[in-house]
C-alpha cells in the first residue's frame, strides 16, 4: 500500500507503479495521452505477463515430471511462436510501445526477455532460448527484432553490470 500526502491509499503493485510512473517520471519514461495507444501497450504487456507467463510458462516449469517434457515441447513448438507472432502483429510503428522513448510497458517486457535469457549453470531452458533467437532472426519478425534491439540498446549499461544478463546484450 502507498499512502499519499492527502491520505489517499493506493493498493495493488502494478497500479501503484503506473501511478508513480505517471506522477513522477514524466521526463524519464514515455507517456502518451492517446488512450488507445496506452490500451494497446497495456494489452501487449498483459499478453506477456499473464497470458504467457502465468497461464503457460509457469505451469510448464511447475508441471509434474511425467508431464513436463510434453508441456515443454508444446511451449517451444506452439506457445513461443504464437507469442512472437502476436507481438509482431501488435507492435506499433514507433521505436517503443508509446513512442520514441521507453515506457513502463516496455520495461515490463524487457524484464521478461532479460529473465528468459539469464545464464544459469544448469540451463534447462536452453532450447527455449534457442527458439526465441531463431524466431527473432527468421526474417519474418522484423518489427519484433527491431523492438528487442531498441530495448537492448537502452538497457545495455544496466545489463552489462549484471553478469547473468550479459547473454542478452547486443554484441558489437
Amino acid at each position: 500500500m502507498l499512502e499519499l500526502d492527502d491520505g489517499t491509499r493506493l493498493v495493488q503493485t502494478e497500479p501503484i507503479l503506473e501511478y508513480l510512473n505517471a506522477a513522477l517520471c514524466k521526463d524519464a519514461l514515455q507517456q502518451n495521452d492517446d488512450p488507445l495507444v496506452q490500451y494497446n501497450a497495456s494489452c501487449l504487456k498483459a499478453y506477456y505477463l499473464y497470458d504467457f507467463l502465468v497461464k503457460i510458462f509457469f505451469p510448464t516449469l511447475l508441471a509434474p515430471a511425467e508431464k513436463k517434457e510434453e508441456m515443454m515441447q508444446a511451449l517451444i513448438k506452439e506457445h513461443v511462436p504464437k507469442l512472437m507472432d502476436h507481438t509482431e502483429r501488435k507492435l506499433p510503428d514507433t521505436k517503443f510501445l508509446l513512442g520514441d522513448k521507453m515506457g513502463q510497458q516496455d520495461l515490463d517486457i524487457a524484464v521478461f526477455f532479460t529473465n528468459m535469457y539469464q545464464k544459469k549453470e544448469d540451463d534447462k531452458l536452453k532450447d527455449l532460448k534457442e527458439t526465441f533467437d531463431k524466431i527473432l532472426n527468421d526474417g519474418q519478425h522484423n518489427k519484433l527484432l527491431a523492438y528487442v534491439n531498441n530495448l537492448r540498446e537502452v538497457l545495455k549499461d544496466h545489463l552489462a553490470s549484471r553478469p547473468v544478463c550479459s547473454f542478452w546484450i547486443i554484441k558489437s
